[in-house]
């Protein structure tokens, strides 16, 4: 029965087999550290108090919104060139790129924590957790070459490996020294080892990694790289510029209770991550030589995401306040309603983020920017409009309607531009898919006195057999 699903939806020829066997490492690996982190989150909040991780949850919001910088979209530009034209003779011009834009990223932390006076009680955290995001800069470049060899079981031993060494470091930390900077440096540590043990191995088993600037590939290579860097800013301004409005307010407690539940929902939007970065390569490959394959992957990965975000969103809601309980503690029931509200959105972060990697794919990146974009600037208006009266919940609010109006405007244009055909499978999946969702509720409703995570279980136990029985009685299997 499942594996059948599985076919429907990765197909069964060559080239179905190798993002089927992507999807399972990255799967593998984003679950695996994804569970991890999220532990050593909860563990942190619990630790700390909402105070104190409210300090950490906002240094790190403050350095990973300006790490935009350090990426510029050449890491996707460079898997997409990669799995194109195969040449591996760039390399060591985008990672004098690489280079360059790091340096420039730490640089502006240290000037607006020092030079300007930001933040002054987390200076010393936002330091360390951006010389961290300066090495994860180095990093991700190396998994850029991986993904466009589609060699992605590599990138999947190190990503877990890093999220091992961090969790670990981080209860080690915490236990003896439970203040956020000690946990920073935590991360810090963590970070410096995996960079170091990845660059070793790239150097010995793929390339041996050179360093060189040309003007010409750099302007050219920026020119590639501004579209996907400004949905890059799109997506920080969604994740990252409502916690540091509430900082520039000092609600550092609400900050913590907010990411407290925003956590949890990033968590889960890994699985969109990890889908779309399996399909990615195939799909550029594909819309330049073969459109049918193109329009057949589109539809396989939007229907994966959507059998993922739509229960996990719905179950989400019903959930909510057992949620924040089971993983926190009664001072943080003021973060439930906000994170109801980010949890039904869920669909939203899925399905916006595929649409640009679908975009991304077809050369469409820089009209689906714009739109993007108005989403992130309409975002930011109502972070400052509703936060200074109603806080967390103002900015899950803006969140919400930010991101169901991009999904609109991306799903318009996709459907314009590409031409995009839905196929009987998927509206016959989809339909599945909405209809397993509804007796997941009933019964999650019916299961309400028990505990959350057996409720959890026979949940999705349940709308998995409920999705399987459904695809064997339509097809026959």
């Amino acid at each position: 029965m499942f594996t059948f699903i599985l076919e429907f939806l990765f197909g069964k020829d060559r080239e179905s087999k190798v993002i089927a066997k992507n999807t399972f490492w990255l799967s593998l690996s984003e679950v695996f550290s994804g569970l991890l982190k999220i532990l050593l989150i909860i563990f942190s909040a619990r630790v700390l108090g909402a105070l104190e991780y409210g300090k950490f949850a906002l240094a790190m919001s403050f350095a990973g919104m300006l790490v935009i910088i350090a990426d510029f979209g050449v890491n996707q530009v460079l898997v997409r060139e990669l799995s194109k034209f195969k040449d591996f003779g760039i390399l060591k011009y985008a990672l004098g790129l690489k280079l360059i834009l790091a340096l420039f990223y730490l640089s502006f932390i240290i000037f607006l924590i020092y030079g300007l006076g930001l933040f002054e009680d987390i200076r010393e955290i936002s330091l360390v957790l951006g010389v961290t995001f300066f090495l994860y800069a180095f990093l991700e470049f190396i998994f850029s070459v991986l993904r466009a060899l589609q060699q992605m079981e590599k990138e999947a031993l190190i990503k877990s490996f890093d999220a091992l060494l961090t969790t670990l470091l981080g209860f080690l930390v915490l236990n003896y020294y439970p203040k956020s900077l000690y946990l920073a440096l935590a991360y810090l540590s963590s970070a410096f080892l995996t960079t170091l043990i990845g660059v070793w191995w790239f150097k010995k088993k793929l390339f041996k990694l050179k360093l060189a600037f040309d003007y010409y590939f750099l302007k050219k290579f920026l020119a590639l790289a501004l579209p996907l860097a400004l949905f890059e800013v799109s997506n920080i301004v969604y994740g990252q510029t409502d916690s540091v409005i509430m900082g520039m307010l000092g609600e550092r407690i609400q900050i913590g209770w907010y990411s407290a539940g925003f956590k949890i929902v990033v968590a889960t939007t890994l699985i969109a991550l990890l889908f779309n970065k399996a399909f990615f390569p195939a799909l550029s490959q594909s819309f330049s030589r073969e459109k049918n394959k193109f329009q057949d992957l589109v539809n396989r990965l939007l229907l994966l995401v959507l059998s993922f975000s739509i229960p996990v969103g719905i179950g989400g809601y019903l959930l909510a306040e057992d949620i924040i309980l089971f993983f926190y503690s009664h001072s943080f029931l003021p973060a439930v309603l906000s994170f109801k509200l980010l949890v039904l959105a869920i669909p939203f972060f899925f399905l916006n983020f595929t649409f640009s990697r679908i975009l991304t794919s077809a050369d469409c990146q820089k009209t689906a920017f714009f739109i993007v974009l108005g989403g992130a600037i309409l975002n930011l208006i109502l972070n400052l409009l509703l936060i200074p009266t109603y806080s967390l919940y103002g900015a899950s609010f803006a969140t919400f309607i930010s991101l169901a109006l991009t999904f609109l405007g991306l799903w318009l244009y996709l459907r314009s531009k590409i031409k995009l055909r839905f196929s009987l499978e998927f509206k016959l999946g989809l339909a599945f898919v909405v209809f397993s969702t509804i007796f997941m509720s009933l019964l999650l409703i019916l299961l309400e006195s028990l505990n959350l995570i057996f409720k959890i279980a026979i949940g999705a136990i349940f709308y998995f057999m409920i999705l399987g029985l459904i695809f064997k009685l339509k097809f026959k299997i």
